[in-house]
């Protein structure tokens, strides 16, 4: 990102929430674009350190699902997911991954579960 600072305080304020979320006994799902693939960035993003911590898994992850969930010109990576708590995970299809460029002219693609 080109906004470190914004990038800090975000991932720490999903970390509050999910740890809010935990002692409520909530079910809980992160989807989001998280700017960083995951197999290549689990030690480097807190995001994601806290996210396994807390025994969330990556539904992408979980399924086996490789399709790129975002592309330029030039490359394209899985930097979108959903991120499920372990109460929850089994409860979930394997994710469809769609191409929104009809429907919202984005370089991203949409995650589609049940």
């Amino acid at each position: 990102t080109n906004h470190p600072d914004l990038l800090t305080r975000t991932q720490k304020m999903v970390q509050l929430w999910i740890n809010e979320a935990k002692a409520r006994s909530w079910h809980t799902i992160v989807p989001g674009d998280f700017n960083a693939n995951m197999s290549f960035n689990k030690k480097t993003f807190p995001i994601f350190a806290d996210l396994m911590i807390h025994n969330f898994t990556s539904l992408l992850e979980f399924y086996n699902v490789t399709i790129p969930t975002w592309h330029s010109s030039q490359s394209s990576s899985q930097i979108d997911d959903i991120w499920l708590s372990p109460d929850i995970l089994l409860d979930f299809d394997s994710s469809v991954i769609e191409n929104a460029a009809d429907s919202t002219n984005s370089d991203h693609k949409i995650i589609r579960t049940t």
